[in-house]
């Protein structure tokens, strides 16, 4: 039982792949407290989190939380981390994961920093599915807050608005995010924003002004779309 901070990476990644595959639980619960490392072992160390996550046994998956508490108070979680942890951890621990990726992300709005990884993005978007409604709340909110920092394309700001509408109702949030979709330079991407304002019912109203310019767009599929909606929002205030 060497102290964990005698290990080098490559011992500490054997030892810690051993005793997760030990059929003793106290010994993977003690494979687990070699995961205190820091932010850049942690990284590659992440899959070996994730299986601890995920195991049967309520000390083990205890353990596996507290480090990644510890990764998460201690700014040891990378957004990589995270992202892997999103995408195979277990339910709560997919929770946090993707509400530190949505904070990372407004705070980052502030900073000039890196935009993030393709696998990242990748995760938040897989998780859009996710069952909990809680995890693809913060998912969307998280690849919406990525907007700032322009990298991510206006169609993928778009659905994760239509998730977060569905959860919240709330117009605020998602307005900016449809109207960035409207100014799309992909047709397709136009066509998809305008059928997700539909999706919003009475709530499109305010979008009529931007849908009545898209009625002299160059591309005909947009008018048609936009010129249906318009006669949704038309016949709604009929009502």
């Amino acid at each position: 039982g060497r102290a964990a901070s005698s290990f080098d990476p490559a011992s500490r990644r054997a030892a810690v792949a051993a005793g997760l595959s030990d059929s003793s639980a106290e010994v993977r619960r003690r494979a687990v407290e070699l995961l205190a490392v820091g932010r850049d072992e942690a990284e590659a160390l992440a899959p070996y989190l994730v299986k601890a996550l995920n195991d049967p046994d309520p000390a083990v998956n205890r353990a596996a939380h507290t480090a990644l508490t510890g990764y998460l108070q201690h700014n040891g979680a990378s957004p990589r981390l995270l992202a892997v942890v999103l995408e195979g951890g277990d339910a709560a621990a997919r929770a946090d994961a993707a509400w530190r990726l949505g904070h990372e992300a407004s705070e980052r709005r502030h900073a000039s920093s890196a935009p993030s990884a393709p696998e990242v993005v990748d995760a938040l978007l897989d998780a859009l599915n996710d069952p909990d409604p809680k995890i693809r709340i913060y998912s969307a909110r998280a690849l919406a807050h990525e907007e700032g920092v322009r990298y991510v394309e206006p169609i993928l700001g778009v659905r994760a608005a239509r998730v977060l509408w569905d959860a919240t109702h709330d117009l605020a949030e998602v307005k900016p995010l449809y109207e960035a979709g409207l100014a799309d330079r992909e047709k397709w991407n136009r066509v998809e924003t305008i059928s997700a304002i539909g999706d919003l019912g009475k709530h499109a109203e305010v979008f009529a002004s931007q849908l009545e310019r898209l009625l002299s767009d160059p591309d005909p599929e947009v008018r048609d779309r936009a010129g249906k909606i318009l006669y949704a929002i038309r016949a709604h205030r009929a009502r």
